[in-house]
């Protein structure tokens, strides 16, 4: 209850220390920024270390509210809560970002989702429904949602980032883009030509910030 921890018996050597809670921004022993390595702490046989701290922030909310092209509350709509990082590469791209419920990401009867726990920083809301029931053999032109972004585009370099500091909380809604679903069929074969039954094939865009 007064926060305390020791770890007993431990053999020597180095050990990374991280401290999380839910609803708080998640902190290695030694980090001083987001993203930041952390600081190994070293033991030595018999040895008592002291003093291993954490000072944990609140993390910020981002409240979701979704809605369709009748302004009516869209339940079921895969939210993805993402913000810019640079890759090995040195590219600047989207990241998916940690939130305080990792399997909770869809919005529920209100068209809402609470995203919570988030490092202070800027984050890119996008929102995806899964369009179920299109008949795969069918060959007509059918009506669906594109992934839209934050504040109603289905483009990615325009979409409003969202700043939120440690603690605060904020509120958005959007409206999710209309469009022609469109259909890509095709046939997955093996080494020796013969069908590939139960493979599993991933559809990406190009950016890698929406995928089916």
């Amino acid at each position: 209850s007064e926060g305390r921890f020791e770890f007993a018996e431990l053999p020597a050597g180095r050990f990374s220390m991280s401290a999380n809670k839910s609803g708080y921004v998640g902190l290695q022993y030694g980090q001083r920024r987001p993203f930041e390595a952390g600081t190994p702490v070293s033991v030595a046989e018999s040895e008592h270390v002291e003093r291993i701290d954490f000072a944990l922030i609140r993390g910020g909310v981002i409240v979701v509210r979704v809605i369709d092209d009748f302004g009516e509350p869209l339940a079921g709509a895969q939210i993805q809560v993402q913000r810019y990082q640079y890759g090995p590469d040195g590219e600047r791209r989207l990241t998916q970002a940690q939130i305080g419920t990792p399997f909770m990401t869809m919005t529920d009867d209100r068209g809402e989702l609470r995203a919570f726990g988030l490092t202070p920083g800027e984050y890119v809301i996008s929102a995806n429904v899964r369009n179920i029931g299109v008949p795969a053999s069918s060959d007509e032109a059918r009506e669906g949602f594109s992934p839209t972004f934050y504040p109603g585009t289905s483009s990615a370099a325009e979409a409003q980032a969202i700043s939120i500091g440690a603690g605060e909380e904020r509120s958005i809604q959007f409206a999710m883009t209309a469009a022609r679903l469109a259909r890509i069929s095709g046939t997955v074969v093996n080494s020796e030509g013969l069908p590939a039954a139960g493979a599993q094939l991933l559809v990406m865009t190009r950016q890698g910030n929406g995928g089916s």
